[in-house]
């Protein structure tokens, strides 16, 4: 079995469907089992696995208390596919934030990235308000402003750029970590917008996979977010 035994301790929500894909897509290609912490819950929001309080269909067994032999850790951001050569037995980590790790295994981890009941029936209250062709604007704040030098959040301009690739008579959802903020910041743009408040991260990504366009923000949760819809 091959494992991301640190999976909850390596990133939020985003970054840990990049992890789980990833493995997923190694453990399909070696004909390997596959493994995560299914222990690592807290209240702490940096040291949880949050992928089980979401999608009901992970298939993957708990390594909770398995102790590979080998571990692998990602040696830079670009994609490697010698990543793919792991022996059995072996923990990875890092962040595998590239869609080429798992290009192949794509309809699985739509599976894989099943809703649970509770969360699209609340998302689907939200997404039934309106009938029509929704656009979902993502405007990463919250832990990005302590980390510009990291994670500089996206500009007015880049969102009113974007917006003029899209119909101009349609609704559209904002979602942010920050949603007084966000209120705040797009005030110039004079179109109809609906600021997604009171939820959950769980709503939120669901609600973001039903809308029909995507501004994404140079995040991987909205990345995640408008991925149901590639071709």
């Amino acid at each position: 079995m091959i494992t991301f035994n640190r999976l909850g301790l390596y990133g939020l929500f985003g970054n840990q469907m990049f992890q789980y894909a990833t493995l997923y897509a190694i453990a399909k290609t070696r004909g390997y089992e596959f493994g995560v912490p299914y222990s690592n819950t807290g209240d702490i929001e940096f040291t949880n696995f949050f992928l089980p309080n979401c999608f009901n269909n992970l298939s993957a067994k708990d390594s909770s208390n398995f102790i590979p032999s080998y571990r692998a850790m990602e040696q830079s951001f670009e994609y490697n596919a010698g990543i793919f050569g792991v022996a059995d037995n072996t923990d990875i980590c890092g962040y595998f934030q590239s869609e080429k790790y798992f290009f192949n295994y794509r309809n699985d981890l739509l599976q894989e990235f099943t809703f649970n009941d509770n969360v699209y029936t609340k998302s689907l209250d939200i997404r039934s308000l309106s009938k029509s062709p929704v656009i979902s604007i993502h405007l990463r704040l919250g832990d990005y402003v302590a980390a510009q030098e990291c994670h500089p959040i996206c500009s007015l301009e880049y969102y009113i750029e974007a917006l003029k690739l899209l119909p101009d008579d349609i609704l559209i959802y904002v979602f942010s970590n920050d949603i007084p903020r966000a209120t705040e910041f797009f005030k110039p743009i004079n179109r109809k917008m609906v600021f997604i408040e009171n939820t959950n991260k769980y709503i939120d990504m669901c609600l973001m996979t039903m809308c029909d366009y995507h501004i994404i923000a140079n995040s991987s949760f909205s990345w995640w977010g408008s991925y149901r819809d590639w071709e």
